[in-house]
């Protein structure tokens, strides 16, 4: 009997120790690829390397290549909200030229579509839900995001009532999580 035990013992042993090995290093750096309108986003790539590769995000493009470095920490896990260049194109003149003036204007508005962490279409659907169908996300420049579902739809939300509708969600980048908008928000300090 104690030998049939243990010839169960090592069975399970010997076959359970590759899925075991097999999770631990699909933990360490898989590369994720999830499509987008035909192009491909890789999790290994940076968030300004994915968004180029769509041609659709220049306006979001142009800013991260005045402040990514000030924004987004090179070991920071973060989820940023990246609206499409139809979003910037709706501003009237005068606000968009207010927006692009400065590097500190940049800064504040773009900060503002960041959060610490990785944030999942399910996170925030769970949060939405858990805080009475609104929830309220800390954001990198210290002011809260507003995130409620309307119609199963995610939708973001500013103090001044501007909203952005998430369009697509759950998009890798090396340091994270994007998410794909429609509209933009503006931080109580911006417009």
């Amino acid at each position: 009997m104690i030998l049939k035990i243990t010839a169960v013992l090592l069975l399970t042993t010997f076959f359970t120790l590759p899925v075991l090995s097999q999770n631990t290093l699909s933990k360490e750096n898989p590369s994720v690829k999830t499509t987008w309108n035909d192009v491909t986003f890789d999790s290994e790539k940076t968030i300004s390397e994915n968004l180029a590769l769509a041609g659709t995000f220049s306006e979001t493009e142009n800013i991260l290549k005045e402040i990514e470095s000030q924004v987004l920490k090179a070991d920071a896990m973060v989820t940023v909200f990246v609206a499409e260049d139809a979003a910037y194109k709706a501003l009237d003149k005068e606000e968009y030229k207010v927006l692009f003036a400065s590097k500190t204007n940049l800064k504040n508005f773009f900060s503002y579509y960041v959060v610490p962490g990785r944030l999942d279409a399910t996170t925030l659907r769970l949060a939405i839900s858990k805080n009475g169908g609104t929830a309220y996300l800390n954001t990198v420049n210290g002011e809260q995001l507003g995130v409620k579902e309307r119609d199963g739809n995610v939708i973001l939300f500013d103090k001044q009532g501007n909203t952005a509708t998430v369009t697509a969600s759950n998009f890798y980048h090396a340091n994270g999580f994007f998410h794909i908008i429609s509209g933009l928000v503006f931080p109580a300090t911006a417009k």
